[in-house]
């Protein structure tokens, strides 16, 4: 079974299938046919290198002059050397907006709230930031803008929203990693809209989150629903783990509450990104590994700080290199 990319009135279209795959999206390109959908999505390591997003929030906001010696990195519980650390605080960002458009978003003016939400976000951006807008409802995952800095277009294709029939939020967050490759920026992320309501995912949770994994891409999904809602029942569960083991951040955002924090949070948290480097042996085994930061102590600017680390839990690709070239001391 195939998917498809076609344009349509400047539009890319995908009819999602299962075991999703995804060719490079051009714009204004005429209809594409998707190549046999793959099982998982793998970022390119450029030169055996791993780039790893991580956020040191403190209890006065962000640690913004961390150095290398600061920080303690481990793959797989054995400490690795890091090789580079960017912290260009003004670097631009790219944001994909991921909204659910299905007809259970009609309710309680979710959509309304999820308009007002990206607008919050929009606002807070800088001139050189970049937006793509991703919509999914019904069965199929729509780009509706790719990557741009004119923030009116964002604001124009949300009045056109329409919402109706089933939710694949688990297939359309799989495509996450894919349309992230159409920025160059390194500081990168994708914003989930949605009530948390699945009903038509081909995907199971497990494939999902091992893309999520093989990705540079926090994503912050912000969940609206009723306040009668079990917040923390099953179907946010899975919601929650992807999140939290991508980098980024869950919240709990019940329609009519105030969007303000959350929409704060995002915003700094993509702003203060620190870009952790660590080469790996490119021509090594392959496997999901577990990774883990800290800070050492008495990290600058951290003193009484209570520093919270934000980083995503694990990658997929070949073991460290040690400072000899080898694999990783223990």
């Amino acid at each position: 079974m195939r998917g498809r990319v076609a344009i349509k009135d400047g539009l890319a279209v995908i009819a999602a299938a299962a075991g999703l795959g995804m060719s490079t999206l051009v714009a204004g390109a005429g209809p594409t046919e998707v190549t046999e959908p793959q099982a998982e999505f793998r970022e390119h390591l450029d030169v055996g290198q791993v780039l790893l997003p991580v956020v040191v929030r403190t209890t006065d906001g962000h640690a913004q002059d961390l150095r290398v010696d600061d920080f303690r990195l481990f793959v797989d519980g054995s400490q690795v050397p890091i090789r580079s650390l960017d912290s260009d605080f003004p670097a631009p960002v790219s944001v994909i907006f991921l909204q659910d458009l299905s007809g259970s978003m009609a309710i309680g003016g979710r959509l309304a709230t999820s308009r007002q939400f990206i607008d919050c976000l929009l606002d807070s951006g800088r001139p050189q930031d970049r937006y793509s807008l991703v919509t999914f409802g019904s069965g199929r995952v729509q780009v509706e803008l790719a990557f741009s800095r004119d923030r009116e277009l964002v604001r124009k294709a949300m009045t056109d929203w329409r919402a109706f029939g089933i939710s694949g939020i688990h297939d359309a967050l799989s495509w996450m990693p894919e349309v992230g490759l159409e920025t160059t920026s390194k500081k990168r992320a994708a914003v989930l809209l949605t009530d948390g309501l699945d009903n038509a995912s081909n995907l199971n949770v497990k494939k999902v989150r091992l893309n999520l994994a093989r990705a540079r891409m926090p994503v912050f999904v912000v969940a609206l629903h009723s306040r009668s809602s079990d917040t923390r029942s099953r179907d946010n569960l899975p919601l929650i783990a992807m999140a939290e083991e991508s980098g980024g951040r869950y919240f709990d955002n019940p329609v009519g509450s105030d969007l303000a924090e959350p929409c704060s949070i995002i915003s700094d948290d993509l702003r203060h990104q620190y870009m952790l480097g660590f080469s790996v042996d490119a021509s090594g085994p392959r496997s999901f590994r577990r990774v883990e930061v800290a800070l050492a102590r008495g990290a600058r600017g951290t003193r009484r700080q209570r520093p919270t680390l934000f980083h995503k839990t694990g990658y997929f690709g070949s073991q460290p290199q040690s400072p000899q070239g080898g694999g990783v001391q223990r």
